[in-house]
């Protein structure tokens, strides 16, 4: 299997959660057939294996293909998930499953405690089946070590591609990138530059915080935005260097185990920023005056022409399919903020293009 990750501007990282792949789903095929997602397989609810999960990322990609990884949060691990993270006879069971799956682009498991021989195997392994495996960097000593080695082992290591997952990179006080994380993610880069130059690189982050409140307007309990962070991360590191990867504005945490009442919400993504309107104190009915106040303010997020804008129009006009629940809520804004991470990142390719004549 041949696939050419040089020809995709967009790696967008989805969880098998529901609101995340609902969103994912709504896409048009124009739009799936523009990005490589890499999916993060957990549980499913009311599910031990990993079947109904399988299952439904089939039914959202269609035909395509998918980068498939294995959740390390132990909260969303099922005893599936478990087993196919087990190392034991070369991680056996992940290669099996792999091969098993024909449309599934594999990456190579770090399980903690796994041998170092034992990542190289796996990896070999998941190549000799005709899969170019996929390395995915979060701990930016260990892991970036793991793949190197199993790099230097492949026989078309330029078949691969890395990603560089820098997780949660907003500063909680400042609200700017973390301090390090950019000379941090620099030093892993010209690493990998340094030894495998060949080998396409994702830079992927997310900059959607766990709660909103610190970022309400001044004086408003209902209103407020968040700068988009992930864009300037990938701007300092530049196009020439990596491509652009997010977690689809979703947090790099998810707390699904969290009691408490959900108030209405929504967020759009418009001009670097998330947009966002909250109603206290209300139910479902909240959601009809947030839609319409950010449609009424961002009036190019109603122009998208996306499946998010037409259901916030919905929702306002009370027809059709509408937002009522933070599970949709949710999809509406992984589904806009994708199609928004579309939009700049083919503005830009066109600004490189008409560029190429400058010295």
């Amino acid at each position: 299997m041949t696939i050419n990750f040089k020809g995709y501007n967009y790696f967008p990282i989805i969880r098998t959660r529901q609101a995340e792949l609902n969103g994912y789903a709504h896409l048009s095929s124009e739009a799936k057939n523009s990005l490589f997602p890499l999916i993060t397989l957990g549980k499913w609810r009311n599910s031990e294996d990993c079947d109904k999960a399988i299952a439904k990322i089939s039914e959202c990609v269609g035909d395509r293909n998918f980068i498939l990884d294995l959740t390390r949060d132990l909260q969303h691990q099922n005893q599936a998930v478990r087993s196919l993270l087990d190392p034991e006879s070369d991680f056996k069971n992940w290669v099996d499953f792999v091969r098993s799956n024909d449309k599934v682009i594999p990456t190579v498991q770090f399980t903690p405690g796994a041998k170092g021989r034992e990542v190289v195997r796996q990896a070999l392994a998941l190549e000799r089946l005709g899969r170019p495996p996929v390395f995915r960097i979060r701990d930016f000593k260990n892991d970036l070590e793991n793949t190197l080695n199993a790099l230097y082992a492949l026989e078309n290591p330029e078949s691969s591609l890395i990603f560089i997952d820098a997780a949660y990179i907003r500063d909680i006080s400042t609200k700017n990138i973390k301090p390090g994380v950019l000379e941090s993610i620099l030093r892993t880069i010209n690493t990998i530059v340094e030894e495998v130059p060949q080998v396409p690189r994702v830079l992927a982050g997310t900059s959607f915080p766990r709660s909103v409140i610190p970022s309400l307007n001044d004086g408003s309990e209902k209103s407020g935005k968040i700068e988009i962070l992930e864009n300037i991360l990938y701007d300092e590191i530049g196009s020439d260097i990596v491509k652009y990867g997010d977690h689809v504005s979703i947090h790099s945490v998810v707390y699904d185990d969290e009691g408490g009442t959900f108030l209405p919400r929504l967020d759009v993504p418009s001009d670097g920023f998330w947009f966002f309107e909250r109603r206290p104190k209300t139910k479902s009915e909240g959601y009809i005056d947030a839609a319409r106040t950010l449609l009424n303010e961002h009036p190019d997020v109603g122009d998208s022409g996306s499946w998010g804008a037409q259901m916030l129009k919905n929702t306002v006009s009370r027809e059709g399919n509408t937002i009522n629940a933070p599970v949709t809520a949710i999809a509406v804004r992984v589904n806009l903020h994708i199609n928004y991470q579309l939009n700049l990142l083919q503005e830009d390719k066109s600004i490189v293009e008409d560029d190429d004549w400058v010295l």
